[in-house]
């Protein structure tokens, strides 16, 4: 806060300052060649556009200012409304980026690992109905059930009792 307070006062003045040096080069050189004339003219626009700059930061450091765009970056980070405007390229590269960082590493999306398989096999079947109506699979559950061993055991397997029965 303060610091971009220093900056805006630092601009200011140093607009001020080639405004006013300007002003006294032109009173000491009296009737200034074409070039000497334009160099003047240059100096006395950048210590104008400085004095703007500066002023533009110290407006903004007023707590009114501060607030509208703390209030307005708040609502575009949790409403996340950008997100609907993204493509599906934009929307798994940051998909990926995010898990780079969740998981701290940059090799998350070579071409072996888990991230390249869901992306190319699994990562379709998120947005799809549940029903597949295909032979073999429940209407409700696009993939085949996996087989639950028998109580009997005759696989080689103990399975534990359902609670509730």
């Amino acid at each position: 806060m303060v610091k971009l307070l220093k900056y805006g006062l630092t601009l200011v003045l140093l607009g001020l300052l080639a405004i006013f040096v300007s002003l006294w080069l032109d009173e000491r050189v009296g009737v200034p060649g074409h070039h000497v004339a334009i160099e003047l003219k240059l100096l006395d626009e950048v210590g104008i556009a400085l004095i703007l700059l500066g002023s533009i930061g110290i407006l903004l450091e007023f707590p009114d200012w501060k607030n509208y765009f703390q209030k307005e970056i708040e609502k575009i980070i949790v409403d996340q409304d950008y997100l609907r405007k993204m493509d599906k390229t934009q929307l798994i590269a940051l998909q990926t980026n995010a898990l780079k960082a969740f998981f701290k590493t940059d090799d998350i999306d070579r071409k072996d690992s888990f991230l390249h398989f869901f992306h190319s096999r699994i990562h379709g079947y998120i947005g799809s109905p549940l029903s597949s109506g295909r032979p073999g699979h429940d209407q409700d559950y696009p993939f085949p059930r996996p087989r639950r061993p028998s109580r009997g055991g005759r696989d080689g397997v103990v399975s534990l009792p359902e609670s509730g029965r």
